[in-house]
């Protein structure tokens, strides 16, 4: 939801045990309109604040994995270089030194038919499809549903424009 950016109110930083009084003060000098959009306003610049971390969020985990790309990269070529040239380790002035690294291999999976493995599969609980069937009235051993209640909340209805 867009909302005028210039627009802020005191709910958008009011605590808990503040909110029913800052709601009485708008109703008693504006209209319950008003306070609709006031409401409004103030859950629509949250958001607006939200999509702006999120993306910024979004930038910076970038940013570092480029960067961390890059220091791999660096790793690797040079690396590469020393072993051309002929050196295993060069000391510095500042830093030790630094030094080829060659890792342990490391070894990875590939299965060809699964079927040949059922030694090793896993056994997981399909959750919905036991939910549904005690929804639809079905008595299944070592399962039940448990009832759970959420507190009230608003729902923010948009004008259609």
């Amino acid at each position: 939801m867009k909302i005028k950016e210039s627009y802020i109110t005191s709910l958008e930083t009011a605590g808990v045990e503040t909110v029913h009084g800052i709601l009485d003060a708008k109703l008693n000098s504006t209209s319950p309109e008003s306070l609709v959009d006031y409401v409004g306003f103030s859950i629509g610049n949250i958001e607006d604040a939200i999509a702006k971390m999120d993306k910024a969020t979004a930038e910076l985990k970038q940013m570092k994995a480029n960067a961390n790309s890059q220091i791999e990269m660096i790793k690797t070529q040079s690396a590469q270089w020393l072993s051309d040239v002929g050196i295993s380790r060069l000391n510095g002035l500042i830093i030790s030194s630094i030094t080829i690294n060659t890792p342990q291999p490391s070894y990875e999976v590939e299965i060809s038919d699964e079927t040949q493995l059922q030694d090793f599969q896993k056994f997981t609980i399909d959750k919905t499809k036991v939910k549904n069937a005690l929804l639809n009235g079905e008595e299944i051993k070592g399962a039940k549903l448990i009832t759970v209640v959420k507190n009230q909340t608003l729902k923010i209805n948009k004008k259609r424009v």
